[in-house]
C-alpha cells in the first residue's frame, strides 16, 4: 500500500512538473555565454489581445533586472525566432533594448511590433519613451497620443507624454498628464516626483509634500527623494521635518 501511495505521488509529482513545464520554459540557457542567466518566457495562449503595459508581465518575457545584458542577447531574441508573427516578442526586445540604453533598437524592435499590430499599446508606449529619449519629442507625443487613442486608461503613456511636454516647456499639459498617470496608476513614483517638481515651482508645498511622501512610500529606500522631501520643507519654511 505504502508503494502504491509513492507511486501516485510521484506520478502526481510528473505531471505537476510537465504542466509548469508547458506554461514556463527556459530561455536557451544552455546556449547562454553570461552567467546567472534567470530569464523565463510565459506562454501567452490564455493572454491573447491583452493590451497595455499592465498586462505586459503577462504576455512578454520576465526578466530579472539584475541581468538586462542576458534580456538584451538571448531572451527576446530567442523569442522572435520561435513565434515571429507575434507582436509581443518583439515588445520584449525593445523593453530589453531601451533598459540597456540602445534606444535605436529599441525602436527598430517596437516598430516591428506594431507592424504586426497596430494596436499594440504597449509597443507604442516602449516606442515613445526610446523616441523620448533620442529627443525625438514630436515623435514620441505620437505614439503616447496613439497609446492613449486605444486605450485612455493607460497610465504609462500618460507618464510619458506628461514628460514630453516638460521638454517642451509646456507645464500645464505635464501636470494634467501626470494627473491622468496617477489617477489610473497609482504605483508610479516616479510621476509622484516628477508633478511634485511642478507643484514646488508653483509655491503648492502642501500638494509637493503629498506626492513625494506617496513616492517615498513606494520607495523608502530613496535618499534623493527624502532629500527633495527635505528641500520641500525647507521651502515652505518648515525647518524642524526638513532636518
Amino acid at each position: 500500500a505504502l508503494a502504491r501511495a509513492l507511486d501516485t505521488l510521484n506520478e502526481g509529482f510528473r505531471r505537476q512538473t510537465n504542466r509548469l513545464k508547458s506554461i514556463v520554459r527556459p530561455w536557451s540557457a544552455r546556449n547562454c555565454p553570461y552567467a546567472g542567466h534567470r530569464i523565463l518566457l510565459r506562454r501567452i495562449d490564455n493572454v491573447r489581445g491583452a493590451k497595455g503595459l499592465g498586462h505586459l508581465q503577462l504576455v512578454v518575457p520576465y526578466i530579472d533586472r539584475d541581468d538586462w545584458v542576458c534580456a538584451d542577447q538571448c531572451g527576446p531574441l530567442d523569442a522572435v525566432q520561435a513565434d515571429p508573427a507575434k507582436s509581443l516578442a518583439y515588445v520584449g526586445q525593445a523593453l530589453a533594448f531601451r533598459a540597456t540604453k540602445q534606444y535605436d533598437r529599441a525602436v527598430d524592435a517596437a516598430s516591428k511590433a506594431i507592424t504586426k499590430d497596430p494596436d499594440d499599446v504597449a509597443a507604442l508606449v516602449v516606442r515613445g519613451t526610446a523616441y523620448h529619449a533620442l529627443k525625438k519629442l514630436d515623435l514620441a507625443k505620437k505614439d503616447f497620443d496613439d497609446a492613449i487613442e486605444h486605450d485612455p486608461k493607460e497610465s504609462a503613456a500618460y507618464a510619458g507624454r506628461g514628460r514630453v511636454f516638460l521638454d517642451k516647456k509646456d507645464k500645464k499639459g505635464a501636470m494634467f498628464d501626470f494627473s491622468k498617470a496617477l489617477e489610473f496608476g497609482k504605483e508610479d513614483h516616479q510621476t509622484y516626483v516628477a508633478r511634485a517638481k511642478l507643484y514646488r515651482r508653483r509655491g503648492d508645498f502642501g500638494n509637493a509634500r503629498r506626492d513625494l511622501e506617496n513616492a517615498i512610500l513606494l520607495r523608502p529606500e530613496s535618499a534623493p527623494y527624502h532629500f527633495l522631501l527635505a528641500q520641500t520643507h525647507f521651502d515652505n519654511r518648515n525647518y524642524g521635518p526638513a532636518i
